[in-house]
């Protein structure tokens, strides 16, 4: 009967086991100073720090439990002991190699050594060349592995930022376009009279308008360069106030923030696309006003009245219905965000707040471009609010 601690276990608590075995033979012992049998070889057992490197079991300081008092090491009953300092660690007991198997395996394996009897054919270094000429080391786990390409890889995450920070600033964007339109449409009215005179001279429509095309790519082009020069200032000064303790440091755990773009591609990639969405937007501009009668441009009126081409009932009505489809399919999406997550949610409420923008604004153009007729006369807050639009 064998009792072993189990070799795996949970909680690091050491679980006894008791196993019966039926004894076939007994192997005579060598004695002291004579060579080992196959049988009574010591280094069946490995190396175990503060079991097998003591001279006496009394000093023993094993790294798993044991009962010392089954132990007998104390005169004139102190047989395992002198076992010990004759026999050092050879094992009493042999089992078979499918017992050992089924008693002992983990989630490391079914075996812990693989013993090859010395022979004058067999010595360590042949066997050792023969080893190495049949294993490759990747099949025991020794490749080489890029692990600094594989920690930047690690460390950069999987939220794309890029996108997220643009559709943080899709409003801001979109309401920076605006204002470019309104700046330069007011802009282009103060010369209304100047637009004028030159249609009226014979200058065609399509001349009058490339000329302020580029007069309005050189003001996008210039104002791009010094937006893109205090963009990067702006960016540095922030970076600063959040490294400087007197500032800003403390909402940061340590000052390790720098400047950093990947190239001057980005800074151009940038400048080109702020100059070429102001062009746009002053494009249509100029195409705006280009259709105003030249009678009204030389007396200075930049308004809707006269303008050739004027909003038709028929795009009042399918602005009003395209208002309605946006604020549904607004609707729509805050209603799905509600069932996603993670960055599909995101994208649903961006979505829906954008088209939530585009319907208000549908409706509103139709309203102010509409000239009513019918009359503002009235009692409470109605008439005052159609009067005001």
């Amino acid at each position: 009967e064998l009792t072993f601690f189990e070799p795996e276990s949970t909680h690091g608590e050491a679980i006894e086991q008791t196993a019966s075995f039926l004894l076939a033979a007994v192997a005579p012992l060598a004695a002291p100073g004579e060579p080992a049998t196959p049988a009574t070889d010591p280094h069946f057992t490995p190396e175990v720090p503060g079991l097998t490197d003591k001279d006496s079991i009394d000093n023993w300081d094993p790294p798993f439990p044991y009962d010392a008092s089954r132990v007998r090491s104390t005169p004139p009953n102190n047989q395992d002991d002198r076992y010990w300092k004759e026999h050092r660690a050879t094992p009493k007991a042999f089992v078979s190699l499918a017992a050992g198997q089924k008693l002992w395996q983990s989630r490391f394996g079914s075996t812990t050594t693989i013993r090859i009897p010395a022979t004058q054919e067999a010595n360590a270094e042949s066997v050792a060349v023969r080893l190495r000429a049949a294993i490759s080391p990747s099949d025991l786990g020794f490749v080489f592995r890029p692990i600094k390409r594989s920690a930047l890889t690690a460390a950069q995450g999987t939220t794309a930022f890029e996108g997220l920070f643009i559709g943080f600033s899709f409003f801001l964007i979109a309401a920076a376009v605006m204002l470019v339109a309104i700046l330069f449409q007011l802009g282009i009215e103060q010369r209304a009279s100047q637009v004028g005179l030159m249609l009226a001279v014979g200058l065609r429509r399509k001349l009058v308008a490339r000329a302020l095309g580029r007069e309005g790519l050189l003001v996008a082009a210039v104002g791009g360069a010094i937006g893109v020069g205090l963009g990067v200032g702006y960016a540095a000064l922030m970076i600063a106030g959040l490294n400087s303790p007197s500032w800003w440091g403390g909402a940061i755990a340590a000052p390790f923030l720098t400047l950093h773009w990947e190239s001057p591609t980005t800074l151009v990639v940038g400048f080109l696309s702020g100059v070429v969405v102001s062009w746009l937007t002053i494009l249509w501009s100029v195409r705006r006003m280009n259709r105003l009668a030249v009678g009204h441009l030389m007396a200075g009126r930049s308004s809707d009245v006269g303008e050739l081409g004027a909003p038709t009932r028929k795009r009042f009505s399918l602005a009003r219905w395209l208002a309605a489809a946006m604020l549904l399919a607004a609707v729509g999406l805050l209603v799905l965000a509600t069932q996603l997550a993670g960055e599909a949610q995101a994208g649903a409420f961006f979505g829906g707040g954008a088209a939530a923008l585009t319907a208000t604004l549908l409706f509103i153009w139709s309203r102010l471009r509409q000239a009513p007729a019918k009359s503002a006369i009235g009692a409470g807050r109605f008439p005052l609010v159609r009067f005001a639009m």
